[in-house]
């Protein structure tokens, strides 16, 4: 699921909150390739996402999202590893 899906459902969907923008947060982090620099995915997707200043809370919550991703470095492979341990 690319950036800009989700962030048009948010745009899409009145009064989705910040709570729908970690849903859907968590979601595409889940869809990142394994093998793929969670950081560096973060930082393609806030370049695609723009300014979001303007934008609602929803996508102001997304964008912080990704840009604390892309402070903590790749977390996604630990994730899946955890995931795929439960499962």
């Amino acid at each position: 699921m690319t950036i800009d899906i989700i962030a048009a459902r948010l745009r899409g969907t009145p009064g989705a909150g910040p709570q729908a923008a970690r849903v859907q947060f968590m979601a595409w982090l889940m869809a990142v390739p394994e093998g793929e620099s969670a950081a560096h995915a973060a930082g393609q997707a806030l370049s695609r996402l723009g300014p979001v200043d303007e934008e609602s809370d929803a996508l102001r919550t997304l964008a912080e999202c990704l840009e604390q991703t892309q402070r903590q470095g790749d977390v996604a492979p630990a994730r899946r590893r955890r995931a795929r341990a439960v499962n």
